[in-house]
């Protein structure tokens, strides 16, 4: 693996060797598409919601799973823990979309195929019905005379409401 330096105040502001950089001057350095593909790689394809605001009302996978090469589906159904990505931990960024799709490109489900090409050919066969939603294209109108947003974030200073676990805040006994 790559192996980096100590930084320590007296490196800081002088210019250090990255430790591939010979190799990418030399033309010698290994890309990813430069590896070949092993033998039995399986390729996963996203298909990504066509509407910008609507609720699913069905997911017909029988062509996708009929499709040439096809290993199979994954859907928010398919996920062991949470269906959430989101950084916060606020559950207000799925995986896959379920019931609701709320912008245009939102992932509804992956396909799992033998081939790159395949699976970018079977993710498309999937008859989708959706019911739309008002949605909108500026900022202005997606505020609707309200702050943007769903939950009120704010930044408070001063003196904690509370001291958690016997710790007082920085200059208070």
């Amino acid at each position: 693996m790559n192996k980096h330096p100590t930084i320590s105040r007296s490196t800081l502001h002088e210019s250090t060797r990255h430790d591939s950089g010979s190799k990418h001057v030399s033309g010698s350095a290994e890309y990813i598409d430069d590896v070949i593909e092993p033998a039995g790689t399986m390729h996963a394809y996203l298909t990504l919601s066509t509407k910008p605001h609507a609720e699913i009302v069905a997911i017909d996978y029988a062509a996708v799973k009929a499709a040439p090469g096809v290993i199979g589906v994954l859907t928010a159904d398919d996920i062991p823990g949470e269906n959430d990505v989101s950084p916060s931990h606020k559950h207000d960024e799925p995986i896959f979309a379920i019931g609701k799709v709320h912008f245009w490109g939102q992932p509804l489900f992956a396909v799992i195929v033998e081939t790159r090409d395949r699976a970018r050919r079977a993710a498309h066969l999937a008859k989708i019905e959706y019911k739309d939603l008002p949605f909108a294209l500026d900022v202005r109108g997606a505020g609707g005379g309200r702050a943007i947003g769903d939950r009120a974030a704010q930044a408070r200073t001063g003196r904690c409401a509370g001291r958690a676990g016997g710790i007082s805040p920085p200059g208070q006994g």
